[in-house]
């Protein structure tokens, strides 16, 4: 199980661009505004001297204002920098997590949809997500569709391989002539991640994926 400076860890990283994306975001709505500061948030130096120390509760996010010059009205929003940081902080700030069978990889942390629901539990942030494998889940739990129906709110990303072999769709146990149109049908709105080996040449081997295409 993931031990508790972890879970700390993700907790305080995650707050800390939840800050500052509102803070890039507020200074976007304010860049006309007479007089307005925009806001500077930081805390990764802090977080890694915590790690060091091991022991994360002490840090805090610090919010300052920008010295950036202002222009004659008293605003001093860069709104190229404010919209840069913006779409920064969205790429960095949604974290997904994964179990993985153990047969492949022996020992590996996390291994069941359980595993992965208690570091999302215990991270109690709103941009962790399960990364639903259903190549590893297939082995270690089976019981694919009605797990992803009840975890489907908290699911942002599925992989797809079939077993035995990690091969393309169709090459194995799994019914993906049920499971894919179930994923439509329950809601999924997400990425569906071809992470497999093809049993041959990849273009022969992307055959299967005709019937989803049309």
């Amino acid at each position: 199980m993931i031990g508790d400076i972890t879970i700390d860890a993700l907790r305080v990283g995650l707050n800390g661009l939840n800050l500052r994306r509102e803070a890039s975001a507020d200074a976007v709505a304010n860049m006309e505004t007479p007089g307005y500061k925009a806001n500077r948030v930081a805390f990764e130096d802090q977080l890694s001297n915590a790690l060091e120390r091991g022991d994360l509760s002490s840090v805090r996010p610090s919010v300052t204002r920008s010295t950036a010059a202002a222009l004659p009205n008293g605003n001093n929003v860069q709104i190229d920098q404010e919209l840069m940081g913006l779409s920064d902080t969205e790429l960095r700030q949604q974290l997904l997590v994964e179990a993985v069978n153990t047969r492949d990889i022996p020992g590996f942390l996390l291994s069941r949809t359980a595993d992965v629901l208690d570091v999302l539990d215990r991270a109690a942030v709103d941009n962790v997500f399960v990364q639903h494998d259903v190549y590893h889940m297939q082995i270690m739990e089976g019981d694919l569709a009605p797990t992803i129906e009840l975890i489907l709110p908290r699911v942002a990303h599925i992989q797809i391989a079939d077993t035995p072999g990690r091969h393309e769709p169709g090459t194995g146990e799994i019914n993906y002539g049920f499971l894919l149109p179930f994923l439509d049908q329950i809601g999924y709105d997400g990425w569906v991640g071809c992470e497999y080996k093809p049993a041959g040449r990849t273009r022969a081997g992307l055959g299967w994926a005709a019937r989803y295409l049309t």
